[in-house]
């Protein structure tokens, strides 16, 4: 994972984190950046507190480090990153 992706890491909410491929509602209105395998599986989630779509799609775009990267707010998707080999 880059730098940036490090930057972005944020706790889970007390100590519980998603299983893998879970999606977990956000009840605090952050949108979760999740950083796509090769495999096609979850490898992590990043919250993102922004103002908007634009201001996280903006996020998200920087953590396209050798992985792709979903981004969503609750249970919508907001955009698909994909990483370029």
């Amino acid at each position: 994972m880059g730098q940036r992706a490090h930057q972005l890491l944020s706790a889970c909410s007390a100590g519980k984190c998603a299983a893998e491929g879970e999606l977990v509602k956000s009840i605090d209105g952050r949108h979760r950046a999740y950083i796509i395998g090769e495999d096609k599986h979850v490898r992590s989630r990043i919250d993102l507190l922004c103002p908007d779509d634009e201001s996280a799609k903006t996020e998200a775009k920087q953590l396209v480090d050798g992985h792709s990267v979903e981004l969503w707010l609750d249970t919508r998707r907001v955009a698909i990153f994909t990483h370029k080999a």
